[in-house]
């Protein structure tokens, strides 16, 4: 007899799993120390300076837009009531950290079913890189979470359109002011109801009435940006730079250096330079452009190394140099683990669904859109992180598929 979850297993297992999540998190953060590198000392300097002098840069009398601003400001929020201490953050990065567990355990539950749920829930509170993020200054994690949040919002239409629009209005801004890369997803949530058979008048209300609610909120930064450079600056003047070194004669994909002739520039100079050495590049070598995308596109999810990389320091600290090699060896034969077994399970969800279906379904084309847009600008492990959510849920698919043929297997199918 098939053994099914019911809903009163499925709260106390969620619970369990929470507790799990909280659990390990929490030893982390006990034994491993906060040492910002890297751009987690970006962050980190920036929030300070926000509170400290009312500046947004490296500098408190030169006002920067290179990066956005949204994860500098929830870090000088927290150092505005706790002082420039670390511990605040990771009580921060915990939370939104499981937040997004819950989240993600309550999509599945929508979309599949409560054995599914229950094992993305467990693979992501388990998941190494999540577990060691939260003593890294990032935004993966908030990013994450708001976008996530944005979506169930989106999917919940037994709300009004005005209610939907006004929440996930707010958490996409929120995402924005995090990652610009969050513009477009209002589309891609469009899409993925058009496709589950709700209006399409009713999709292109909610469409316009939430970007009315993400101009309103984006619109001071905005302003604030514009002022300062004395051009249409929308969050960020990192944009057409990130494009560049995606998308030049030397590059392989991932970081690189800028020329030393843009240090005489200032930071709208240098986007809109580069930004066009970048399109020039893209429209002379169309051939080039689409395999180099595709090759950046593995290369975000060829590895997961970047949560002990940005902990380095921390970890050394403790543990010792020697300890380094291990823990990536951990947290890269997790990640083999989750991607091979969420491409197997991409391959049953195809099985079961028609193409048009299959392709804007909520954990494929919300996957396939970060990953495309990866795959235009730069390549990064970390790149992958707001798609946690949808290849645990695939991962889980195929888990949940082989668990239950293994029972039926073994106790009969009755």
């Amino acid at each position: 007899m098939k053994r099914k979850i019911d809903t009163t297993d499925y709260r106390t297992l969620a619970w369990l799993i929470i507790a799990i999540a909280i659990s390990l998190r929490g030893i982390w953060a006990l034994v491993i120390p906060v040492i910002p590198i890297s751009d987690s000392n970006a962050y980190d300097v920036f929030a300070w300076n926000i509170v400290a002098h009312g500046t947004y840069g490296w500098t408190p009398d030169q006002p920067a837009s290179y990066w956005p601003v949204g994860t500098s400001a929830i870090y000088a929020f927290l150092y505005s009531l706790f002082g420039h201490t670390y511990w605040p953050i990771v009580v921060f990065n915990i939370a939104i950290g499981v937040a997004t567990i819950a989240l993600t355990m309550h999509l599945t539950r929508q979309l599949f079913n409560n054995r599914v749920a229950i094992i993305t829930g467990l693979l992501i509170a388990i998941w190494p890189s999540q577990i060691m993020y939260v003593t890294v200054l990032a935004s993966e994690l908030p990013f994450t979470f708001f976008t996530l949040a944005a979506l169930i919002v989106w999917l919940h239409d037994e709300h009004s359109i005005i209610t939907r629009a006004l929440l996930s209005g707010f958490l996409i801004a929120a995402a924005i002011y995090i990652r610009p890369l969050a513009l477009l997803l209002p589309f891609v949530f469009a899409i993925i109801c058009i496709a589950r058979n709700e209006k399409l008048f009713n999709q292109l209300k909610l469409l316009l009435s939430t970007f009315a609610v993400i101009t309103l909120l984006v619109f001071p930064w905005s302003a604030r940006n514009t002022n300062l450079w004395g051009e249409f600056v929308l969050m960020s003047t990192n944009g057409p730079v990130v494009l560049w070194m995606g998308n030049n004669p030397n590059t392989d994909g991932t970081y690189t250096k800028l020329p030393e002739w843009t240090k005489s520039l200032n930071e709208v100079e240098r986007a809109n330079q580069l930004g066009k050495l970048a399109k020039d590049h893209i429209t002379s070598e169309p051939i080039e452009f689409v395999t180099r995308s595709v090759f950046k596109v593995i290369k975000v999810h060829i590895r997961e190394t970047i949560a002990v990389h940005w902990n380095t320091e921390g970890i050394k600290k403790i543990f010792g140099q020697s300890s380094i090699l291990p823990l990536k060896i951990i947290t890269q034969g997790y990640w083999v683990f989750i991607i091979l077994t969420a491409i197997a399970g991409g391959f049953l969800l195809y099985k079961d669904m028609k193409p048009y279906t299959f392709i804007a379904h909520p954990v494929i084309i919300i996957w396939a859109y970060y990953a495309s847009l990866n795959g235009i600008i730069l390549a990064q492990d970390r790149y992958h992180f707001p798609s946690v959510p949808f290849i645990a849920i695939l991962s889980s698919l195929l888990i949940s598929h082989v668990l239950k043929k293994r029972f039926i297997r073994k106790n009969g199918d009755s």
